[in-house]
């Protein structure tokens, strides 16, 4: 979808990580009335530049009950929303066999969150530790509070709080990780308290602790954390700690000394990224991840330039249209991301990949780059269940 020149620096913002905040071009905020209307605009955010049928639209306003004049009020509803929307009414377009709201890259929380959750899971598969604190505290400052706090869908809740939330508690890892990396064991110790108060069945958290406070000289302190967690965990859960925190306890106890990277047994095994730089891999995550965006809504007219010339020439916009369109019809629709990315270097290649969910099957995109950052390739492939 290209972008009109009356439309250039026309950024509004959309907010659901916390209480439903939508704000225009100006800063001015857009009060959306009602607790219908912030469901029907949280159901398209969640589906950004996608359509979404009238018939899901029922399912979610109504929580499965909708009432037999359903799809007759949810038109209703949405011309309700575009009047609230004011001047920026066309932002919801009539795209059967629904709606959707059209959005812009940077203008919705959950897309930018998930950028920096997996530009910082990158960067701490790469080694990059300060990068990877920047881009996981940069995700941690999106977080507002409960995502669709102020959204009563039970269907919406269901189907993307858990994820949000488990990409949070993953990039408060990364980040305790980083900075475990980074030495800065006193600084991460306070942090880590709180989170092994608020989540006392992540085993993680207790052992990050376990780390920073043997590596501040607390040694007794770093023990009486396993015996904590221990007990916490046969109490809530009724199991034993995980071999990760058992061998941790173990280390502790005999002495051992923690490697260079400052947080000995607990680092996780991860693919070293050969990249000559942190741009290149950010920027690589974020090409293949619009290319991927473009490719599953068709739009590729506004990311033509970031295509190889070689690839350019031998597939078209109507082409790769085409391509996506039977894939839909066999797999179902594009609905989102579901992990982090991951990113290799295959000779003067760069390939990332990136899970994706589809309606009907669990599907991976894999977007291969040159030493330029063009793309040279475009993939989407079925998992195995396996």
């Amino acid at each position: 979808m290209a972008t009109d020149a009356a439309d250039e620096g026309k950024t509004m913002h959309w907010a659901i990580l916390g209480p439903f905040l939508v704000s225009d071009g100006s800063g001015r905020e857009v009060r959306i009335p009602g607790s219908r209307l912030r469901t029907l605009l949280a159901a398209l955010l969640l589906r950004a530049n996608q359509p979404v049928s009238v018939d899901e639209l029922c399912d979610i306003l109504w929580d499965g009950e909708p009432p037999p004049d359903a799809a007759r009020t949810v038109r209703v509803y949405v011309l309700r929303l575009r009047r609230a929307l004011g001047p920026d009414a066309d932002r919801i377009v009539t795209r059967p066999p629904g709606y959707l709201c059209r959005v812009d890259l940077g203008e919705l929380d959950t897309l930018a969150f998930e950028t920096a959750c997996g530009r910082a899971a990158v960067a701490l598969a790469g080694g990059s530790w300060a990068v990877a604190a920047s881009a996981a505290e940069r995700a941690m400052r999106m977080w507002r509070g409960q995502p669709l706090l102020d959204v009563p869908s039970q269907r919406l809740h269901d189907a993307c709080v858990p994820r949000l939330e488990q990409l949070r508690l993953q990039v408060l890892d990364d980040r305790c990780e980083a900075d475990l990396a980074l030495g800065r064991h006193g600084d991460v110790i306070p942090r880590l308290r709180e989170l092994v108060k608020r989540h006392p069945s992540y085993e993680r958290f207790h052992a990050q602790l376990m780390v920073a406070l043997e590596g501040n000289g607390r040694r007794a302190e770093a023990l009486t954390v396993y015996q904590q967690a221990r007990q916490t965990l046969a109490a809530e859960l009724g199991t034993e700690p995980g071999a990760e925190l058992r061998a941790l306890y173990r280390r502790i106890l005999d002495g051992g000394t923690r490697t260079a990277a400052g947080n000995g047994a607990l680092r996780r095994a991860a693919p070293v990224v050969p990249l000559e730089s942190l741009h290149a891999i950010d920027e690589a995550v974020e090409r293949a991840s619009l290319t991927l965006a473009a490719f599953v809504s068709g739009h590729f007219e506004r990311l033509w330039s970031w295509f190889s010339a070689p690839l350019a020439e031998v597939a078209t916009v109507e082409h790769l249209t085409g391509a996506r369109e039977d894939l839909e019809r066999q797999m179902g629709a594009f609905q989102q991301m579901s992990g982090m990315p991951r990113v290799r270097r295959a000779g003067l290649r760069t390939v990332v990949e990136i899970p994706l969910i589809y309606e009907t099957a669990r599907m991976k995109g894999r977007v291969t780059l040159d030493a330029e950052g063009k793309v040279l390739g475009l993939y989407v492939l079925k998992v195995d269940e396996h």
